[in-house]
């Protein structure tokens, strides 16, 4: 579960409690009103978040020399690079440790703002916004 989903069942359970805090009492507030609102628009935007996850399946992707390469969404909307990066190029900004562009050989060639939707079209709007380096390749954070 993301961070936004916990976010949203925590609001959404404080809420629940305030409204039955109220049921029987005979008070009925207009600030009530704001209260069901707010209870609609958090369930719709989990509605929104669990279709995303739906649409966020791995994906795999053979580049020009058969290489394979996965892609593979967490939790936290970010997504994981894996696959064989001993003939890659990379590019950074002062120090390695600030990576802003990863090219294996044979592609996919990847950088800071490119839209993850070249890689699988329910992906669109997906952008990288950096790389951390993990045992098997990368997780991209995108926003």
């Amino acid at each position: 579960m993301s961070k936004r989903e916990n976010q949203i069942r925590q609001e959404l359970a404080f809420l629940k409690i305030e409204m039955n805090s109220k049921y029987g009492s005979g008070s009925y507030e207009v600030g009530d009103e704001k209260i069901f609102d707010r209870i609609t628009e958090l369930k719709e935007e989990l509605k929104l978040l669990n279709q995303n996850k739906i649409k966020m399946n791995k994906e795999t992707y053979k580049n020009r020399y058969g290489d394979v390469f996965t892609f593979t969404p967490d939790e936290d909307g970010n997504m994981l690079w894996e696959g064989n990066f001993g003939f890659a190029r990379y590019g950074f900004e002062e120090t390695p440790d600030n990576l802003n562009m990863i090219d294996p050989s044979g592609g996919p060639y990847i950088d800071i703002g490119t839209d993850m939707g070249r890689i699988n079209k329910d992906w669109e709007g997906k952008v990288v916004t950096g790389f951390v380096p993990i045992g098997t390749g990368y997780k991209l954070t995108l926003y």
